[in-house]
C-alpha cells in the first residue's frame, strides 16, 4: 500500500514483462499539471453549486501550491484543509476562509 512497494511491484511487473520503464520526465510532468490546473480554473468558472466549486478548489489549491496533482473525497476536504494551512502554503486567514465554508457547505448538505 506504500509508493515504494508500488513502485517495486511495478519495476518486478516490468521486469517480468520485458518492458523497459522510463524515469519521470518533469518538462511532461510540468505541462500536465499546467493542463491539469487550467482544467480546474475552467471547471470552477462555470460550476455554480457550492458543494462542487469545493471539490474543485482543493485540488486547484494543491496543484497551484504544492505542484502536485490530488483526487479528493469529500471525507479527505477536512484534511487537505489542514494540510494546506500546516505546510504555510497558504496565508491562515485563507485556511479560516475554506474551514468556514466547508462547514457552511457540510451544514446546507445535512439540513442543518
Amino acid at each position: 500500500n506504500d509508493p515504494a512497494s508500488i513502485m517495486m511491484a511495478l519495476d518486478q511487473l516490468a521486469s517480468a514483462t520485458g518492458v523497459r520503464l522510463r524515469p519521470a520526465d518533469k518538462k511532461t510532468e510540468r505541462t500536465l499539471l499546467q493542463t491539469h490546473r487550467k482544467g480546474l480554473e475552467e471547471k470552477i468558472a462555470a460550476v455554480t453549486d457550492p458543494a462542487a466549486a469545493l471539490m474543485l478548489a482543493m485540488p486547484l489549491i494543491f496543484a497551484s501550491t504544492r505542484s502536485r496533482a490530488v483526487a479528493m473525497t469529500g471525507r479527505s476536504l477536512a484534511a487537505a484543509i489542514e494540510a494546506a494551512g500546516e505546510t504555510s502554503s497558504l496565508p491562515a486567514s485563507e485556511v479560516e476562509f475554506l474551514r468556514g465554508y466547508r462547514s457552511d457547505v457540510m451544514a446546507s448538505l445535512t439540513g442543518g
